[in-house]
């Protein structure tokens, strides 16, 4: 499906992080739900995905003993408005277990090339799918609180990748303004500054990853 992801994006300190997971959670904000998703992040040798700021990916999505993938591509959508709120295109469709596993393991983008080149054409990419590979993962626990009734749940994550980890607040929704200030507003109430220039997951990953 393909839709325009809009999005808050926080990184915070690992104290801060758990200082602000507290709040929720003594302030009687609602846990609606809790997965672990795990990204395989795609590229080619010469990291052209990587140098365009577009994010290719296949998800891992584990809940309650069952599991389930999503392949998705995301591409640059005009300027984001501030340095905390990123807009971007994206596709995403559903892979059966059978395809996603021979992918992550194999890399035979080639084979189901009836399946990505569609996608690919649709997003305006020219893409060799035989030079595609998965180059590593990012494994995040994600949990998802209610903060106003009236919005999208916000998603509290802790990521894991690449020997290190990192802590980050994410929330996708149409109000981005209203949704901002009752974020910021928390922040002051608990004295927390997030890192500037939150950037995206698959930037943080080949940044490490290089």
């Amino acid at each position: 499906m393909k839709s325009v992801e809009k999005e808050l994006k926080y990184r915070l300190s690992q104290s801060d992080f758990i200082k602000f997971k507290e709040f929720l959670n003594n302030n009687k904000y609602i846990k609606v739900n809790s997965f672990i998703q795990i990204n395989y992040y795609i590229d080619t040798k010469n990291f052209c995905f990587k140098e365009k700021d577009i994010t290719v990916r296949i998800r891992k999505i584990i809940k309650d003993n069952d599991w389930s993938y999503e392949f998705t591509v995301k591409t640059p959508k005009g300027n984001n408005l501030n340095d905390y709120y990123k807009i971007k295109n994206e596709y995403t469709i559903i892979l059966n277990s059978r395809i996603a596993t021979n992918l992550i393991t194999k890399n035979d983008f080639k084979k189901h090339k009836d399946i990505f080149s569609p996608i690919f054409n649709d997003m305006k990419l020219k893409v060799d799918l035989s030079k595609l590979n998965v180059l590593g993962e990012l494994k995040t626990k994600r949990e998802l609180y209610i903060i106003d009734k009236k919005y999208e749940p916000l998603n509290i994550d802790l990521n894991s990748y690449l020997k290190c980890e990192d802590y980050e607040i994410e929330w996708e929704t149409e109000k981005i303004s209203n949704a901002q200030k009752k974020i910021e507003r928390i922040f002051y109430l608990l004295s927390i500054i997030p890192q500037n220039g939150c950037v995206s997951k698959n930037t943080r990953f080949f940044n490490k990853y290089l």
